[in-house]
């Protein structure tokens, strides 16, 4: 157990002095392990307290990176246009991933961006069912709520969420539901694979 918490200290160390002259990035350094729910929600109400005009955040998971352009802009636009919205993901893989949720309909939007191919064709963003930890972008106040509804904070928040999708999708009536949860159009992060696990795609 030692060996480990020296091992962290060390990785905290290079973590700050690595980052400690870029104002656009924050170590929030954990003194117990708060799990992804509980570490996710003590971000989020840092963010909400020091930056109370800050209405989305990305999601990001350390060992996934985005392997095309995204126009940020374009998506942020249409969030701020269409207050369904709430949760868009990037996916990691060709298809699998729900592209249905219940009634809802797919979202047209415009491109900010001219793609590599100098299209300036819309965008579309497909309703689901499927929540997932992995890289996303959400309305600040409606993650903040959701995460706490889930109360018992360390943990994963997948699990519990994906279930309450299913039921928003259902239109079963239960309070808990989420909604408005979007998948971007393709396939744009991929998965470090740290572990060189052969079923990582």
């Amino acid at each position: 157990m030692q060996n480990k918490v020296d091992v962290l200290e060390k990785y905290s160390d290079r973590l700050y002095h690595l980052y400690m002259g870029d104002s656009r990035i924050y170590i929030v350094p954990g003194l117990k392990n708060l799990h992804i729910g509980g570490s996710v929600m003590k971000a989020m109400n840092l963010v909400k307290r020091h930056w109370p005009s800050i209405k989305y955040v990305y999601y990001l998971q350390h060992d996934f990176y985005f392997t095309k352009p995204i126009d940020h802009k374009a998506l942020v636009g249409e969030m701020d246009r269409n207050e369904k919205i709430n949760y868009v993901r990037f996916p990691k893989r060709h298809g699998g991933i729900s592209r249905f949720c219940g009634d809802a309909q797919q979202v047209l939007y415009n491109r900010t961006i001219p793609d590599g191919n100098n299209s300036t064709e819309q965008l579309v963003l497909y309703p689901t069912n499927a929540y997932s930890d992995n890289n996303h972008l959400v309305r600040l106040k409606w993650n903040m709520e959701v995460i706490a509804s889930l109360v018992k904070l360390n943990r994963a928040p997948e699990d519990p969420l994906q279930s309450r999708a299913n039921n928003g999708c259902m239109k079963v009536g239960r309070p808990d539901d989420i909604h408005g949860l979007y998948l971007y159009h393709e396939m744009c992060i991929g998965h470090l694979d740290g572990r060189h696990t052969q079923s990582t795609p």
